[in-house]
């Protein structure tokens, strides 16, 4: 952990945990290293984060889109 908590990163494991920063394609690898496993699954979980802060933030918005029902086939 001590690799994770130099000067220039300290601040970052307890800011993300708050929600005051968010997940950076740098932290996801300094995480993904450090617990051994994939940048990808850092940069999923911020992902999720934002869709979700931003659905909750848009929600009346949202709400006054019309659905259209499209088969999209590939």
């Amino acid at each position: 952990m001590r690799f994770l908590l130099t000067a220039r990163t300290r601040p970052r494991p307890r800011a993300i945990v708050h929600g005051q920063r968010s997940i950076t394609a740098e932290t996801a690898l300094l995480f993904s290293r450090f617990f051994d496993n994939s940048a990808e699954f850092w940069m999923g979980l911020q992902s999720q984060y934002d869709l979700e802060r931003e659905q909750d933030r848009l929600a009346d918005r949202l709400d006054q889109v019309p659905k259209h029902h499209v088969q999209i086939t590939a």
